[in-house]
């Protein structure tokens, strides 16, 4: 492959190329909520806490993702 970068007297060539695709991060666990989330997520003892637009909070625990049900939450 050349490439020119508009000089005459200059080239480049492009020998081998790899692109490899690696995943920084593997999911451990997937829940599903009822709207997106809404708040910044807070952690409490290994529970994770965040409210979605469905007006209720959630709390999940992070090691194995376990809903404990989501809480409406109280407005105005």
């Amino acid at each position: 492959m050349d490439i020119s970068f508009g000089f005459d007297d200059f080239a480049t060539e492009l020998g081998e190329l790899e692109i490899r695709k690696t995943r920084k991060f593997d999911r451990v666990w997937k829940i599903g909520h009822g709207g997106s989330i809404a708040s910044p997520m807070v952690i409490h003892k290994n529970m994770l806490l965040f409210g979605a637009l469905d007006s209720y909070l959630y709390c999940v625990n992070a090691d194995n993702g376990k809903n404990y049900g989501g809480l409406e939450q109280v407005t105005g």
